[in-house]
């Protein structure tokens, strides 16, 4: 678009008033005219809600692209000059707008405001013309309606409002959106072709046919085979899901409800209690202990004695496998036991049977493991009758429980009570099975001193071992906890100011393991059953090397001498005595502490020793502490 200028003479005049002074000039009166000069000026146009269209109004500016004053803007602005905004004050009306009909405002700007009125019909209608149609504000529609045939009639609503059956209709006047419905109602039919008193159906303004009525039958509609006269709404069918002639549930169906369903009633009759096993319907047989009503009379285990475990003194005996000593697995029931009141557990209905074993002579733990889905129970151990050493009911569920003991006495009798907890009588089997609990044995091997690494029996599962020695039948006990199998006598035997020597020790090991419950995992330590032994002789004295004695030749300050490495020694005790004329000791004894297990000594380290003079030496190892807190063992003979 070109953008419209104009150009004309403007002229300033400058008057500069008479006799102004200043420090640097003197003016004179006088007028000064500027020269003329060409400018050129711009059409700008008002768009006060600045929706690109102008409401007609325009001015000329300096520039066309600051406009002057607020609201005006150079022709690029705009969709197009010649489309005028009829509302500058609202950006949602203006001739770009799409027109909105029955609200009474003209949003494209054409000066006309519009409505609507929509005609339509349930099938058989057809009001012409039909669909929207757009009038004018204060115009009119006609419109004609077809009559309804046969046996259907037709209702005229106009904005909702009935106003009964009509082929004409005239809107006029119209001033807000408008609605015409035409409802034809169409007569359903009835068909009961097989006689049994339900009926198909059909809707139609005329008969479908013969045998066709408008009035129903009986039974009223729903009919799925007209054709069968044993088919329809009140057929009934019968349950028998696991074919063994007895029926759980039945039915009154015109189809078949699903798999399993019929129309031939079995011949057992109905109350099937469990519908999916063909064993159990009200013709079985109860089964003693198996904890299901076989025979679907609502009762357990009815007729049937208790096991034969139900008391303590009649306790079955649990064996281990003869090669690899774990516990040969039950099966046990709680079906109609009884409660013992011998238990030494809290419990609701308890009911119990009971179990024994003979702990092996060499194993002093057991885990106790009893599976099941039935019932919720608990686990109770025993060594006296009534009296628990231990109880487990972790699990509020039925799926059984698992005891983890330690500290049983080998070559004792051992009762295990499986027990119900809850309210529920105690129902169903279980699988009970003990297991000792490996120990962890001492290994006895002759030959120890204070160097050895003894060892105990490896675990697989073991996550530690404890390691336990006594002097005295355990009355003193030294041990020590080691993440492995084995550990060296020194690290727990040489203790400060005690002489490990000249003793027989008794040693026992704990093996440590984090085993399974009902719920999770505990930590039990299991301790060997009779306890290993072993001795210690004699300390060893200690002397000088050959080939650093007097006889060996002279030695220096610089010189290093070396004694008998003795094992498991932490520090080494050295004595020196000054020998006067080389043959009679003096009495003078220097004393030097090694500080460390080293066993050789630099004789500069001594600065009581003079050269030119002749020394005597001893030596004595010490043990569990370095320096003189330390078990000294005896000196070796001056040399």
């Amino acid at each position: 678009m070109t953008q419209q200028k104009s150009t004309y003479m403007k002229y300033f005049l400058l008057i500069i008033p008479k006799e102004i002074k200043s420090p640097l000039i003197l003016f004179s009166s006088c007028f000064i005219l500027m020269s003329a000069h060409s400018f050129s000026q711009y059409f700008v146009y008002q768009d006060v809600d600045n929706d690109m269209y102008s409401s007609g109004w325009s001015i000329m500016s300096d520039s066309p692209f600051d406009p002057n004053p607020v609201n005006y803007y150079p022709a690029s602005h705009f969709v197009n000059l010649n489309q005028l905004d009829c509302n500058d004050n609202n950006s949602e009306i203006n001739p770009g707008m799409s027109e909105v009909y029955g609200n009474d405002i003209d949003e494209n700007c054409d000066g006309l405001i519009q409505h609507t009125i929509t005609a339509t019909s349930s099938p058989g209608g057809e009001p012409s013309p039909y669909g929207v149609t757009i009038v004018n504000n204060g115009g009119g529609q006609s419109y004609t309606i077809p009559p309804a045939s046969g046996s259907c009639t037709s209702d005229v609503s106009i904005n909702g409002v009935s106003i009964g059956t009509t082929t004409f209709y005239n809107f006029t006047n119209v001033t807000s959106n408008q609605t015409l419905y035409v409802n034809v109602t169409t007569p359903i039919w009835y068909l009961d072709a097989d006689g049994d008193s339900y009926a198909i159906t059909q809707e139609s303004c005329t008969s479908p046919g013969e045998g066709w009525s408008l009035i129903p039958p009986s039974g009223g509609s729903g009919d799925c085979d007209d054709a069968d006269a044993s088919i329809n709404p009140a057929t009934m069918w019968y349950r028998d899901g696991d074919l063994d002639s007895y029926y759980s549930d039945t039915e009154n169906s015109c189809t078949s409800p699903g798999p399993g369903w019929s129309t031939t009633i079995p011949v057992g009759g109905p109350n099937d209690c469990n519908d999916v096993n063909a064993s159990i319907n009200p013709g079985a047989t109860e089964i003693c202990g198996n904890g299901i009503d076989d025979d679907c009379d609502g009762s357990i285990d009815e007729g049937c004695p208790p096991p034969a475990n139900d008391d303590p003194a009649d306790a079955q005996i649990l064996t281990f496998n003869t090669y690899t000593g774990m516990g040969n697995p039950v099966t046990g029931t709680l079906s109609v036991a009884s409660n013992s009141f011998q238990s030494d557990a809290s419990y609701v209905t308890g009911e119990d049977v009971w179990y024994k074993f003979v702990c092996p002579s060499d194993q002093t733990a057991i885990q106790i493991q009893v599976t099941t889905s039935a019932s919720n129970i608990q686990i109770v151990l025993q060594q006296v009758i009534g009296t628990a050493l231990d109880i487990e009911n972790l699990s509020s569920s039925p799926e059984g429980e698992i005891l983890n003991f330690s500290g049983l006495t080998p070559n004792t009798t051992y009762y295990i009570v499986v027990q119900n907890y809850n309210s529920n009588q105690g129902t169903g089997e279980f699988l009970l099975v003990a297991n000792p609990i490996q120990t962890s044995n001492f290994t006895i091997l002759p030959g120890y001193d204070l160097n050895t690494l003894a060892k105990a029996s490896y675990r697989a599962s073991a996550t530690q071992y404890k390691f336990e020695f006594s002097p005295d039948n355990f009355a003193t006990i030294y041990s020590r906890v080691m993440p492995a199998n084995l550990i060296t006598l020194s690290s727990v035997l040489a203790v400060p100011a005690v002489n490990p020597f000249n003793k027989t020790y008794k040693v026992r090991v704990t093996a440590y393991y984090t085993l399974n419950n009902a719920t999770g995992t505990e930590s039990i330590g299991v301790m060997q059953a009779t306890p290993g032994q072993f001795s210690l002789g004699a300390a060893p004295t200690t002397e000088l090397l050959t080939t650093d004695r007097c006889s060996a030749g002279q030695r220096k300050l610089s010189d290093l001498v070396r004694a008998v490495f003795q094992s498991g020694a932490v520090d080494y005790k050295w004595q020196f005595e000054e020998m006067l004329d080389g043959i009679t000791p003096s009495g003078t004894v220097i004393t030097k502490y090694r500080g460390t297990a080293t066993n050789l000594l630099q004789l500069s380290s001594i600065p009581q020793l003079q050269a030119g003079k002749t020394y005597r030496v001893r030596v004595a190892a010490i043990y569990g502490t370095a320096g003189s807190e330390g078990y000294i063992a005896e000196y070796g003979a001056w040399q």
